[in-house]
């Protein structure tokens, strides 16, 4: 049994008292979020001090909320010290989640909830959800927003308090100017309607249409002087049922559970006609936004709808049973060229009835379209809500009657369905059909029936209509039936292939009374009847069109074809005569989204789109396009020959190209993990060799990825969509080695400057402020710096060419004590410069040796400043590494360390653990295997590269020094392993004890060699 969804207030509630506000208990929910602090807090605490009396409470909410304190006990101290913007983010969903704060709000009279700020719409139906579940839905709020005033009030961002004032029978919206300190009323419902300036209507185009008072104390004064009053907490209805307005209140007295009346199959019919009225609908609809239920409404409104709303080509001469002899007739009989000549006639007088009768529907059928048009008015503004942000302009109801007038008038418009146009001399895409065999008839496409059309009535495709092609419902939503329209209507809403069809369409010339039944049909096939609007449902079609035209074989191209199929031939005849005739007549805004453009034929808003990139390039309607929609542009622009400069589309792509790899980019980084693996993909499009991860290497001159091989690292970028693999594909090929220089610079300024995630269009914006290159760069229509400009950008995070060692130090310096090099010489042999004065054995001490090993560290190896230590310094990029040297020695001990010496499971005691397999051992190495040698060596590059990070690490040589240390290394462990009187005297045995790892230490072990002792 459906759940009941009226309730009436009287059943769950004494009789109702009233108190006047002013002496109502009050609740404060004060936000204190990061964003108010400062003047705003303060602004707010005046405005509660003011407003309060002895038994009122307040507390402040953001990230949490405070616990409830009593105002009378505690002003004083709050002066001071309360108000305080101490509690973080903007989450109003805290306040009913902290159980002191809820019972405060239950038990008031009115609550105050005050803001300054914005919240996401997940916070929004969260508060929502909330608020129905703790049952303070029907306490009497007062939304009060703080700031400076904008422009318009309707620009006001109220999604803090608008959960709460959708639901309440009683609220105000309230604007607190911080600096001039007046108080606006914006919005009020109930007892507070007597406040605002209009009481019966909204218009928030301008500040003067809204009731001000100087303060909130000259507010609390007008409450006064107008009595109003609010219902006191213990005769409120204790229920999650809420009022849809005044109006609804005065029709029905009831209250309404919003789930319970959206469960229902379908409601009475003057329940139905209440729900619909203007203001009540425009309230449900609201709520139902902040509660996330709009799909459950729009679900609710279709039930409501009759399936037939239009008349039809109907069948009154029998134009069905001769159709049904002709299928069961022998093929070779004598008979079946007069049953095709009785069908042809029957077609004939069934279109004479249907003219007939166009003009002068019955009264069942004109009933059906009044209650179906009623319920679209509202399906059309469900639609309108759905898109809102919830800024103030969303209670503005003039804009809303505005934009519903405007629907009512296409809608009426197409009232007369009836007139379309099938006349012998419409213009049209005539065939010989196959089924009727009449010549030079119009031919038909039919839609197949969609499992749902949820994904067309989305925001996304409702924004975007030319994506729609692309999802796979759409793509296989034509059918491959292609005879004429009179014998298509006869199929009983199936095709010849009994396909359950949605639409029948006459490809006849999208003009004039033709265009209101083709609109018709595609509503009521891509959208369920959902009026969104003919240029968007007119663009999605024209979309699957082309996709069909493009991808399916039944209508394929037989231009090289000996022996064409007819009816391919037909089927595809049929579709671009349709295709070419709605681009060419369908009418859309000039600036497509931009709702105040005019009205203009589909091609001059196309030539619209070219200028507009001219002028603001990645800035321009067109490049912030989702791709897949952007390729469909494209293919128009194809189509429509000349309607924008080949030059400029050539421009396009090659500017919609930088947006789409940044975009791509910047979305890897809003989730970006702390590895940064997911850089690599981009990074490789610059440069040719990687020591590691994101670590290129310096190979000179050659360090730079050429166009050649650049191409196919960007198609690995698209591997997985296919709208990626064909916009690539309509790069031209005569500027793919200039757009490769392009991305790769984009790309560098991206990985390597660009820190936090931004969108495209604002990391853009930063590039031409910071990069002195970066209008060249991003100006597809300018000339690309040269290449040796590109080249010194890219490579500028190595390091510059002749920063190099003289001779004397070339080469790596061996081994000698189990941690390193020599400590007390420079460890190349044709330098041997001595760290302390061999004359004067007291200079060999720690401290003398590190100052004299870094003078020399630093005179050889190092780039900028000198450091303390002369070791290699941290790299930061983009800047270069601070020296030629690297931790070459300790890395390789440091991986070796960890390894297993026969294979076995790492020691758990070691130190510098690392997760690497437990095949590699350092016997394998130590005996020359290959395998190992090569695995250990890619192992201590990628310490080098990524865990040590120091000096120069984009050096190319790290391979083959790592292998020339080996032996000097398996040495120094033999040595070492004898010092330490192991039995094992191979060095496999040796353990590096750490804490041995200091500058004293290595001295007295190099003392104790027999070449210094």
């Amino acid at each position: 049994m459906a759940l009941s969804w009226k309730q009436n207030p009287d059943s769950t509630s004494a009789l109702r008292r009233k108190i006047p506000l002013n002496q109502a208990l009050k609740f404060f929910a004060v936000d204190a979020s990061g964003s108010t602090s400062g003047h705003i807090i303060q602004v707010e605490g005046q405005f509660v001090e003011n407003l309060c009396h002895s038994q009122d409470s307040a507390a402040k909410w953001g990230s949490s909320c405070s616990k409830p304190k009593a105002l009378l006990r505690q002003i004083n101290r709050w002066n001071s010290s309360y108000w305080d913007a101490d509690q973080g983010g903007t989450y109003p969903g805290e306040i009913l989640r902290c159980k002191s704060a809820t019972e405060c709000v239950q038990k008031a009279d009115v609550w105050y909830l005050m803001t300054d700020g914005e919240i996401h719409q997940n916070d929004v139906q969260e508060l929502a959800s909330l608020a129905n579940r703790e049952r303070v839905t029907n306490v009497p709020v007062c939304l009060v927003v703080f700031g400076t005033r904008r422009k318009n009030p309707d620009s006001m961002n109220i999604s803090v308090g608008i959960p709460v004032y959708a639901t309440a029978a009683e609220a105000i919206i309230l604007f607190k100017d911080v600096h001039s300190r007046q108080v606006y009323v914006v919005a009020a419902k109930g007892v507070f309607s007597a406040l605002a300036k209009t009481p019966n209507h909204v218009d928030l185009s301008q500040w003067d249409n809204l009731a001000c008072f100087d303060d909130e104390n000259s507010f609390a004064q007008e409450c006064e002087s107008r009595g109003i009053k609010v219902t006191r907490s213990i005769d409120r209805h204790d229920t999650p049922a809420v009022s849809l307005g005044q109006t609804w209140d005065s029709s029905t007295g009831v209250l309404v559970d919003i789930d319970a009346l959206l469960s229902q199959n379908r409601v009475d019919t003057n329940d139905i006609d209440d729900l619909l009225e203007e203001e009540t609908f425009e309230q449900l609809a609201l709520i139902c936004k902040t509660r996330r239920k709009l799909a459950d409404l729009r679900s609710f409104l279709l039930r409501h709808k009759q399936e037939e709303m239009i008349v039809r080509l109907k069948d009154i001469h029998g134009a069905g049973q001769i159709l049904q002899e002709l299928h069961e007739s022998d093929p070779t009989s004598v008979d079946r060229q007069e049953l095709t000549r009785r069908l042809r006639e029957a077609h004939a007088a069934n279109r004479q009835a249907y003219l007939a009768e166009r003009d002068f529907p019955s009264a069942e059928v004109r009933g059906v379209k009044k209650l179906n048009r009623a319920v679209d008015h509202a399906l059309s503004l469900l639609a309108e809500v759905e898109k809102a942000d919830y800024t103030a302009d969303i209670l503005e109801r003039k804009s809303n009657r505005a934009r519903r007038a405007e629907v009512l008038s296409n809608r009426d418009a197409e009232v007369h369905l009836s007139s379309l146009d099938l006349s012998d001399s419409v213009d049209a895409s005539r065939s010989t059909c196959n089924i009727c065999c009449g010549e030079a008839q119009v031919m038909s496409v039919v839609l197949k029936k969609l499992g749902s059309v949820e994904e067309n009535t989305s925001d996304f495709f409702l924004n975007f209509p030319l994506v729609a092609a692309q999802a796979q419902q759409n793509a296989d939503m034509v059918s491959s039936q292609c005879i004429c329209f009179q014998c298509a209507t006869l199929m009983g809403g199936k095709s010849i292939f009994q396909e359950d069809l949605s639409a029948i369409l006459p490809v006849v010339s999208y003009t004039r009374e033709n265009k209101h039944y083709i609109v018709h049909q595609l509503t009521m096939a891509i959208t369920a009847g959902l009026a969104t609007g003919a240029a968007g449902v007119v663009q999605m079609f024209m979309s699957i069109l082309d996709h069909t035209l493009r991808t399916k074989q039944w209508c394929s191209s037989q231009a090289n074809i000996q022996h064409p199929d007819p009816e391919v031939a037909c089927r595809r005849q049929t579709l671009e005569w349709m295709l070419n005739n709605l681009l060419h007549t369908c009418i859309t805004r000039e600036r497509f989204s931009d709702e105040t453009s005019r009205w203009v034929e589909y091609p001059l808003a196309l030539k619209w789109a070219g200028g507009d990139f001219e002028s603001n390039k990645l800035d321009s309607w067109i490049i912030q396009y989702p791709l897949k929609g952007f390729n469909q542009l494209m293919r128009w622009y194809e189509l429509l020959d000349s309607v924008v400069p080949q030059a400029i589309i050539e421009q396009m792509k090659v500017t919609k190209l930088l947006n789409v790899v940044v975009s791509s980019f910047m979305a890897e980084l809003l989730h970006a993990p702390k590895d940064r693996e997911w850089v690599y993909p981009f990074i490789q499009l610059i440069y040719r060799g990687f020591n590691a991860t994101n670590v290129p290497q310096d190979l000179g001159s050659t360090s730079v990825l050429d166009s050649g091989h650049f191409w196919p690292k960007l198609e690995n970028i698209f591997a997985t969509r296919q709208d990626g693999k064909e916009f690539l594909a309509g790069i031209p090929p005569s500027r793919r080695s200039e757009v490769c220089r392009r991305v790769q610079v984009v790309v560098f300024w991206a990985i390597f400057t660009q820190k936090e995630h931004v969108t495209a269009k604002g990391f853009f914006h930063k590039l031409f402020l910071r990069e002195a290159l970066g209008a060249a760069v991003l100006n597809s229509a300018s000339e690309l710096p040269g290449e040796d400009t590109v080249q010194n950008i890219l490579t500028s995070i190595l390091l510059e060419q002749g920063k190099s060692t003289d001779s004397r130090h070339d080469g790596v310096p061996p081994f000698v004590t189990p941690f390193g090099p020599s400590i007390i010489s420079c460890g190349k042999q044709k330098c041997g410069m001595l760290f302390y004065d061999p004359s004067e054995p007291a200079t060999l001490d720690p401290d003398t040796v590190r100052k004299r090993r870094a003078e020399h560290l630093n005179s050889v190896f190092q780039n900028d400043a000198a450091n303390e230590t002369g070791l290699p310094e941290p790299v930061n990029a983009p800047e270069r590494p601070k020296s030629v040297h690297y931790t070459l020695h300790m890395s390789i001990v440091k991986v070796w360390s960890t390894l297993p010496r026969f294979g076995q499971a790492n020691n758990p005691n070691e130190p510098f653990q690392a997760a690497w397999a437990p095949e590699l051992s350092k016997e394998d190495i130590m005996n020359g295997k290959e395998n190992a040698v090569s695995d250990f060596v890619s192992r201590v590059r990628e310490h080098i590269c990524t865990e040590s990070r120091r000096g120069n690490i984009y050096h190319s040589g790290f391979e083959a020094e790592i292998r020339e240390l080996l032996p000097s290394l398996f040495d120094v462990l033999r040595v070492a392993s004898e010092k330490d009187g192991l039995a094992d005297r191979s060095g496999l045995s040796y353990v590096h004890d750490w804490t041995k790892n200091k500058l004293a230490n290595k001295i007295e072990y190099e003392k104790s060699l027999s070449h210094t002792a």
